[in-house]
């Protein structure tokens, strides 16, 4: 991955009426923010995201892994950002559309596997979470 500098020559306009200034925005960010762009931005969603990574260490990460020094804060605020604009996107809802139209649904959110010795054991667990969303458990 290799890093470019790239410098915006924003416009200002001043309001005839109330005097106000305004400047226009730089894409992907503010006026005079730093703006690394989105592959930095997903390497940074990736790496926080996959592990469990701390937004300190995944910083570290980054300028070890790819020479590219970021913020402790620019990598905690990644997950938000994608957040923020799934969100602006309707993927929730979706996601909840496309569940809820499913048959059979399962989802194991446990760290480690620990398997009950019967189906009937399995079926007892799985039910509370299965309801609450909204679906039918079908008999194996």
């Amino acid at each position: 991955m290799v890093l470019e500098k790239a410098h915006w020559w924003l416009p200002r306009r001043r309001c005839g009426c109330c005097q106000k200034i305004t400047t226009a925005a730089a894409p992907w960010a503010q006026a005079g923010s730093v703006v690394y762009g989105p592959d930095i931005n997903a390497a940074a969603v990736l790496l926080s995201s996959e592990g469990n990574v701390p937004a300190g260490r995944t910083a570290a990460l980054m300028e070890a892994l790819l020479g590219t020094p970021v913020s402790s804060g620019f990598a905690a605020r990644a997950l938000a950002r994608l957040a923020d604009r799934l969100r602006a996107a309707g993927f929730d809802e979706a996601m909840k559309n496309a569940l809820r139209a499913e048959d059979v649904l399962c989802g194991d959110e446990t760290v480690r596997h620990e398997a009950p010795c019967d189906r009937a054991e399995v079926k007892r667990l799985r039910r509370p979470a299965v309801a609450a969303a909204g679906l039918k458990l079908r008999a194996a």
